[in-house]
């Protein structure tokens, strides 16, 4: 019985020290409340602007007209045309959308227009003082210019 005690003594020594200081529960204290994490290190992942979501090159795949759907820059196709949809700086929902094509019979053409990007869903629609012109969803965008519709991939 002697032995049992002897070790429950000694096993209890050292808490017994570290009661009579007080220091040492302060400084214990410390270290378990002192680190915590630091949520300024971490900041809240920011969202892409939407103009940079439908930015880049689009290439013609067709143009309809007056009901009449044409292949553009393909075998057979009545020509070229693309769509470069560019961010404007320091705005996160407009771009600057440069459309050239060139068709047979018809002049060569490039035209420049400021749009606006609104989401739509999965999608966004692309709008010109407001009205819809067009939409961009799985990298294909289809704008409505005049009495056209043109469809073009990325």
């Amino acid at each position: 019985m002697k032995a049992l005690s002897y070790g429950l003594k000694s096993t209890f020594l050292p808490f017994k020290h570290f009661m009579k200081n007080p220091l040492y529960l302060f400084f214990g204290l410390l270290l378990l409340t002192g680190c915590g994490k630091d949520k300024k290190n971490n900041p809240e992942p920011i969202a892409p602007a939407r103009s940079t979501a439908v930015t880049g090159l689009y290439v013609f795949t067709s143009i309809t007209t007056d009901g009449q759907t044409y292949t553009i820059n393909g075998p057979d196709a009545l020509g070229s045309g693309s769509i470069d949809l560019v961010a404007v700086a320091g705005k996160i929902d407009e771009v600057t959308a440069k459309v050239t094509y060139n068709m047979s019979g018809i002049p060569a053409k490039t035209s420049t227009r400021s749009l606006q990007v609104t989401p739509s869903g999965s999608d966004y629609k692309l709008l010109d003082n407001g009205q819809k012109v067009g939409t961009v969803s799985n990298n294909v965008l289809v704008l409505i210019d005049a009495a056209n519709t043109i469809t073009a991939k990325k």
